[in-house]
């Protein structure tokens, strides 16, 4: 059938456009710039949203072609395809993730562990939004498969949508009534866009990362895709846009590629207006460049070298973020080179020898083939093969999602958490030595000893966790045996310390990394325990700590007093904001580093125990100056004064980040000290 009842049946609705793939790959290219962590182009993570804009128009225009020629929609056909489109490449690239975590990244173990079954089963978002408890805004090292939020939120379009559209195709036979539903579905958009921007207002974190994953806020630009695809099939091939809007194509195309430069993805005005605005200027392309042919946005994005990476750009994005991870490119930029040199083979490969045959049904005819009776004997070779080579890939995948959290690394040491410590700390007294000197006349010269009973506070003690990746680590391989003890909450910010901003300065050539998305500590601590509430509050920071400071062009030189005034200035900014909203504080002791390369760059400045004891001074400092409120709580001894146990991977994987035995041997040590924090409630 043909777009509308005056065209001839040769011209077909559905067509492929190689313009599309052209914008697909400008999107791809602005995503992998941002994802390398190229701070001039803030605003790539927008590419998602063109992305969002031609897979609603495309969709949608299948289901309107497949509806015109054959008078009905095949959803279990759709479903089919898409699966057949999508899954192969995605399980290839979790397959083999999956293994390179086996042997070779033991610290990704866990976050892989918890998001592998969310990705494959496209809910990653909602994963990311309600369990796993950072932000798609933390820096530092995301775990691996971060980026498959805007898969899932596709792939729900993908479940939902067919069956909304063809109730709505049904009732827009006329060119007419497809203008009114492309009329519609953009004021839906639109309303979707409007409610957005509304509950960006006051937003904390939380809400943040709801506006930006959730699939209700993330189907404005998808709808508009749709009503794109309407519109066109309200119009033959080669009508003219209306002057005015056609006038208006290729600024929106200057003001598109420029979108990508100003914002940052925690910015409120990407939520209102912004997402809107980029999603507006990429339909206005897609109708250009379908309904005219003589456009010469259409032949620019048509260049041969765009379309071949616009047609790989899903491959391109699944493989590029977990090489960018495992190569550690956020931390040192030139990495990012062989990475991405990675991504593209990886991705060209499984283009080549899982999408393709799996789209063209080539597997399929090879078993109806094999499964000939004359043919016995290679279907038994092909079901040899599949023993050798997938049911292995598959079980160590499945192994890997059912395995503890990695115990792996040099030194062997099993450290089991002994919950007789917390035990003991609801009958032990609190014990204080008087000095002589403060002794009543008549008394002995000799020190003594007073006893305080303790009383146990009420239990679960909701601890609220806040710093940086250490800390993160420290949550996510608690003891199970500490959830009678403790609720933990984790709102950590991997990558930033104490500075709201500033340059790192360290010895190690080529490394660069900067607080500037980190933000003012006192906001995020301050809106973490206004919603959650906490009976303590644990900072465990000072991995980004211990280094010179380059802000604002000033140079701050770590342990100098305008450092170190500057460093207390936004620690007690913080603890004020903590103690404000009814928590308690407690400073953890930073631990003596041994770092080693496990994808982030070894920075000789953490492995100087001088520097470290100087911050555990400085908290000291501060909890003093806050006796009523700070505590300074002490960790394991054994961090410096036992090499073995402070150079021990199976404790700490790159002698920061602590496996579950490493957490077992903080909590252990901690947790009474944590028990014995004074409530300010």
């Amino acid at each position: 059938m043909t777009l509308n009842d005056t065209r001839s049946s040769n011209q077909p609705f559905v067509r492929y456009e190689p313009a599309l793939d052209g914008l697909r790959a400008i999107s791809v290219i602005a995503v992998i710039i941002y994802h390398a962590g190229f701070t001039w182009l803030g605003g790539g993570f927008l590419g998602v949203e063109v992305f969002f804009v031609v897979s609603g128009f495309l969709i949608t225009s299948l289901l309107i072609g497949e509806h015109r020629s054959q008078g009905s929609i095949n959803l279990r056909e759709f479903w089919i395809r898409r699966a057949r489109r999508l899954l192969p490449a995605l399980v290839a690239m979790l397959a083999v993730i999956g293994l390179w975590v086996i042997f070779f990244g033991h610290q990704h173990v866990a976050a892989f562990r918890h998001d592998a079954l969310p990705g494959i089963f496209y809910f990653s978002n909602w994963w990311q939004i309600f369990a796993s408890d950072i932000p798609y805004f933390g820096l530092a090292n995301p775990p691996l498969l971060r980026h498959l939020w805007s898969l899932a939120v596709e792939e729900q379009w993908y479940l939902i949508w067919p069956v909304v559209a063809i109730s709505l195709i049904k009732r827009t036979s006329s060119a007419h009534l497809r203008r009114r539903m492309a009329y519609s579905l953009t004021a839906v958009a639109l309303l979707i866009w409007f409610v957005t921007a509304l509950a960006s207002f006051g937003a904390d974190e939380d809400r943040v990362n709801f506006l930006y994953l959730s699939t209700v806020t993330r189907f404005g630009g998808l709808l508009i895709g749709a009503a794109a695809a309407f519109w066109v099939a309200s119009h033959p091939r080669g009508f003219p846009i209306p002057q005015w809007p056609g006038r208006l194509v290729l600024p929106a195309f200057a003001l598109l590629l420029l979108s990508f430069i100003p914002f940052h993805v925690d910015s409120l005005l990407v939520y209102r207006g912004g997402l809107a605005l980029v999603a507006v200027f990429s339909a206005l392309i897609v109708l250009e460049v379908t309904l005219n042919p003589r456009s010469q946005l259409r032949g620019l994005l048509s260049m041969t070298w765009l379309v071949a990476i616009g047609k790989r750009s899903y491959g391109l994005y699944l493989w590029h973020w977990p090489m960018f991870v495992a190569f550690g490119v956020r931390q040192d930029r030139v990495r990012v080179w062989p990475a991405l040199l990675v991504s593209i083979l990886l991705s060209e490969c499984c283009l080549r020898f899982v999408e393709q045959p799996m789209r063209s049904g080539w597997l399929g005819r090879q078993w109806r083939i094999l499964y000939r009776p004359k043919l016995r004997r290679p279907l038994r070779i092909f079901c040899v093969l599949s023993v050798i080579i997938f049911l292995p890939t598959t079980a160590l995948v499945v192994g890997l999602l059912r395995t503890p959290a990695p115990i792996a690394g040099q030194g062997g040491a099993v450290v089991d958490f002994d919950e007789s410590v917390l035990t003991a700390t609801t009958v032990l007294d609190n014990s204080s030595t008087v000095p002589s000197e403060q002794i009543p006349d008549g008394g002995s010269s000799e020190s003594t000893t007073s006893s305080v009973p303790f009383v146990m506070p009420p239990l679960p003690r909701k601890l609220l966790v806040v710093g940086d990746s250490q800390g993160h680590s420290l949550v996510i391989n608690h003891p199970e045996d500490l959830d009678k003890y403790f609720t933990l909450v984790k709102k950590t910010s991997s990558g930033c310390g104490l500075f709201e901003d500033g340059r790192v300065i360290t010895q190690q050539p080529k490394f660069g990394w900067s607080f500037v998305d980190c933000g003012p500590p006192v906001q995020r601590w301050e809106n973490a325990a206004r919603v959650n509430q906490p009976d303590v509050t644990l900072l465990v920071t000072g991995a980004w700590d211990v280094f010179d400071i380059e802000l604002d062009s000033v140079t701050y030189v770590f342990a100098t007093p305008e450092f170190d005034s500057k460093w207390i200035a936004n620690l007690q900014t913080g603890i004020d904001a903590i103690v404000a909203q009814g928590s308690a504080m407690a400073l953890l002791e930073v631990p003596c580093m041994r770092p080693i390369d496990a994808a982030t760059p070894v920075l000789p400045e953490r492995a100087m125990d001088d520097r470290v004891a100087h911050l555990n001074d400085l908290l000291r400092q501060v909890a003093a100056t806050n006796v009523a409120t700070t505590t300074f709580i002490e960790g394991p001894d054994g961090w410096c004064e036992d090499e073995k146990i402070a150079t021990d991977l199976s404790l700490r994987y790159d002698g920061l980040h602590v496996y579950r035995q490493g957490a077992n041997y903080i909590f252990e040590t901690i947790s009474p000290a944590l028990l014995r924090v004074p409530s300010l409630r």
